[in-house]
């Protein structure tokens, strides 16, 4: 695979349902669930984002702002995330 077709493989199958992730960003840190990516993982689609300010329905943030990201996956998500960059290293 190269390394495009496995980072949109990635972000499919972390994206087939909401996560709950924590943003560390350049400001700070908020949580939210994480809905999708675009397709150049240049902003991420956030629901119920919680900020000092308060809690916004929707929102976007800018990879560029976003220092670290902690996403919970199940058991089973992580050995499927873990197989597909196994294969990747084939």
């Amino acid at each position: 695979m190269v390394d495009r077709e496995l980072t949109c493989e990635f972000w499919l199958a972390l994206c087939k349902e909401p996560h709950a992730a924590r943003f560390d960003l350049v400001s700070g840190s908020v949580t939210g669930t994480l809905i999708a990516t675009d397709a150049k993982q240049s902003a991420f689609h956030v629901s119920e984002l919680a900020t000092p300010l308060g809690v916004y329905p929707a929102a976007t943030l800018r990879s560029s702002d976003v220092v670290l990201m902690d996403v919970e996956v199940s058991a089973a998500e992580a050995s499927a995330l873990a197989a597909l960059a196994t294969t990747a290293l084939r």
